[in-house]
């Protein structure tokens, strides 16, 4: 009996130390090079990471800030880019006219002055309300970033189209697989206008210089699909 127990105690005490060496970066190669600085949703507010839970409002626990920056906004990206960030984080929710949204909170009852899911309205809504409405240090004494917030909620669109040439993580705020799908396609569109903006500009200015007009058609197709994503049509006039 006291061999079985001393034989189950060193098995355990394998499994342990297999569990904590796993769990390390013991076994991890180290890459050379500097790390990979990443901006989690830009330049955002630091809240109390005690005893969060899913449905914690983090707005309402924020700590007394030491910037005006609030998270997932355009202001926000720049300025985390600008403070040496390789990657941008971002937050996406679909919304009712087909766009994606920018935001973290599943609803816009915490961090806003909107109620409800934040995929049940359109962007044109989501636009109009005041992202910096909930935030609050002092228990709700006040709010330093309420009325500073309206109209700062971007789009998808809106924020390829700023950043054209940097690295995004995109985290959509789903478990459906079909939304993963919504958003490749929306940011091939995307870039597909980028591409032809850039070739409407290099046509125009050879246009200048000889006096000729051009005519530009290019289409992207989305690996596997059986129709191409549409950058546009004829370029010329």
């Amino acid at each position: 009996m006291g061999r079985t127990l001393k034989y189950a105690a060193a098995a355990i005490a394998v499994a342990a130390a297999g569990l904590y060496i796993n769990n390390t970066n013991l076994l991890t190669a180290h890459r050379a090079g500097k790390p990979v600085l990443l901006a989690h949703r830009g330049m955002a507010q630091r809240f109390d990471e005690r005893d969060l839970k899913n449905d914690t409002c983090t707005a309402a626990l924020m700590l007394p800030p030491t910037h005006d920056y609030l998270e997932n906004t355009i202001r926000s990206m720049r300025a985390g880019f600008e403070a040496g960030a390789d990657i941008v984080e971002i937050d996406v929710h679909p919304t009712t006219d087909n766009e994606f949204a920018v935001f973290h909170d599943w609803t816009l009852d915490c961090r806003t002055n909107g109620h409800g899911v934040t995929r049940g309205h359109t962007m044109a809504e989501l636009k109009r309300l005041d992202i910096g409405y909930g935030y609050t240090s002092d228990s709700g004494k006040t709010f330093p970033f309420r009325g500073k917030g309206i109209g700062m909620m971007p789009s998808l669109g809106e924020v390829l189209a700023t950043f054209p040439d940097q690295r995004l993580l995109v985290n959509v705020k789903s478990r459906d697989p079909s939304e993963g799908e919504k958003l490749a396609a929306a940011a091939l569109r995307e870039i597909a206008r980028q591409l032809f903006r850039r070739h409407l500009d290099q046509r125009d200015r050879g246009d200048r210089q000889t006096g000729q007009r051009t005519e530009i058609t290019y289409q992207l197709r989305k690996p596997g699909a059986s129709c191409p994503v549409r950058a546009a049509g004829r370029a010329s006039s």
